[in-house]
């Protein structure tokens, strides 16, 4: 995907975070270029009576997905893929059933599991982003501006909402990098519990006080 001004501009104070952890390198962060609002009614038309639903609608005007990727470079000078997190393009929002609900892929996490967003509510599964991992569901945000913050929080480590749970199987080297740079589970959000920022992940660790403030006032 090509440079994307505006998206590295607004992932500033994340790049700038990793730069400053011990470690860390080569860090990347690819984007696409905008959609314009007719491609996006198009898709639209396409998909009724699903639409787009705003927040991800802004984000895809100004980049047609994302990809953030870091590795980590050990003593022994062994180098290991532990940030690995993003957005789909558009075109590749591949549709997935959960029970009786159509779900388009905003991310593919490979063994950590697919991201889905729901954008109607059935029986069997609200609206809302949801992981499936092994025919297993995860509610992970009400909406995509939580899935993205949480992505954000969590500086796109592989599979982070996979972070600090026994029932699922993350990478055990991813794991213990995650434990290292403080990433832990803050609480677990339900899928009809109103939560304005709906992100039940973050980096626990005072070292990132400061990213979460700057990207606080940059929205």
């Amino acid at each position: 995907m090509p440079h994307n001004r505006p998206l590295t501009i607004l992932l500033a104070p994340l790049i700038a975070y990793l730069q400053s952890c011990p470690l860390t390198t080569n860090i990347n962060l690819d984007s696409g270029l905008p959609l314009t609002p007719h491609s996006l009614d198009t898709w639209d038309r396409l998909h009724a009576p699903d639409r787009l639903p705003q927040d991800l609608r802004s984000f895809l005007m100004v980049s047609d997905g994302m990809k953030l990727t870091w590795e980590v470079r050990t003593k022994a000078a062994k180098v290991i893929c532990v940030g690995h997190s993003g957005v789909n393009q558009l075109t590749e929002m591949k549709v997935y059933c959960i029970g009786d609900a159509r779900g388009y892929c905003i991310w593919e996490g490979g063994e950590s599991g697919r991201v889905l967003m729901i954008l109607t509510s059935t029986k069997e599964c609200e609206r809302g982003i949801w992981c499936v991992k092994d025919e297993k569901r995860r509610y992970l945000a009400k909406d995509f501006a939580g899935y993205f913050r949480s992505l954000c929080f969590c500086a796109g480590v592989s599979g982070f909402w996979l972070a600090d749970d026994d029932e699922d199987v993350m990478s055990a080297v991813v794991r213990d990098w995650v434990r290292f740079y403080g990433l832990k589970r803050r609480s677990v959000v339900t899928c009809d519990e109103e939560n304005e920022g709906d992100v039940d992940i973050a980096f626990d660790s005072g070292k990132v006080l400061k990213l979460t403030g700057q990207m606080s006032k940059k929205r």
